[in-house]
């Protein structure tokens, strides 16, 4: 019952070849699937640039719009508070001792001395607590030093 190596019987080969044959069947499908990856992946690439144009276009516009707001309201401004001194100064109408009525000088201050007045109303508020602030810190750095 010898039997000889040197010869392979035939059910070894067909069942090699079968093998060799689904390997190679495994490694096509694996490619297969490798390649529909890379397809949806670059589809997908796709849509996300273009979904990242048109959130630089849409804030792009609105940018614009925030400009176009913002120019505006500080032309209007202006013209807001000139309507109101009008309506300040129509109320503001005085008689003379003659009978006639006549135009009271609005006591409107400008708005650069409206400012320098709240800015000297605002100061001793924010010295005091800038000293408050300095006197805090002055302790803190005496303290880490001890």
């Amino acid at each position: 019952m010898k039997t000889d190596k040197s010869q392979p019987s035939r059910e070894t080969s067909t069942s090699e070849d079968n093998s060799h044959e689904a390997i190679f069947q495994r490694a096509h499908l694996r490619l297969d699937v490798a390649k529909q990856r890379m397809r949806l992946a670059k589809e997908e690439l796709k849509r996300a640039r273009k979904r990242y144009k048109e959130a630089k276009r849409m804030s792009k516009r609105a940018r614009k719009e925030a400009v176009a707001a913002r120019k505006a309201w500080k032309r209007a401004e202006p013209k807001a508070v000139k309507q109101a001194d009008k309506k300040v100064a129509t109320e503001q109408v005085g008689t003379l001792s003659s009978g006639k009525a006549s135009r009271v000088s609005s006591a409107k201050p400008k708005l650069a001395v409206k400012r320098k007045a709240v800015a000297t109303k605002r100061a001793p508020a924010k010295r005091a607590s800038r000293v408050a602030n300095r006197t805090v810190k002055a302790a803190a750095k005496k303290s880490r030093r001890a």
